[in-house]
């Protein structure tokens, strides 16, 4: 289904704050979200194994569908 429901830079500063307070891990994932538009699944599914910080990639793995 198509996006919606984007932020206001108001509301990303806001929320961004607040996912700090939480902790770096989950201003992260905020901002990983955010940058790439990716829904709530996609980055809380993502795993350790794809996420490589000295390269700055994030490697997702093949959906099964496309095999």
């Amino acid at each position: 289904s198509p996006r919606s429901g984007f932020l206001t830079d108001d509301r990303y500063y806001n929320l961004a704050d607040c996912c700090a307070k939480e902790g770096e891990w989950m201003r992260g994932i905020f901002e990983v979200g955010y940058t790439y538009g990716w829904r709530s699944a996609e980055v809380t599914n993502l795993q350790v194994r794809q996420v490589e910080i000295e390269n700055c990639r994030i490697s997702l793995d093949v959906c099964a569908a496309n095999e």
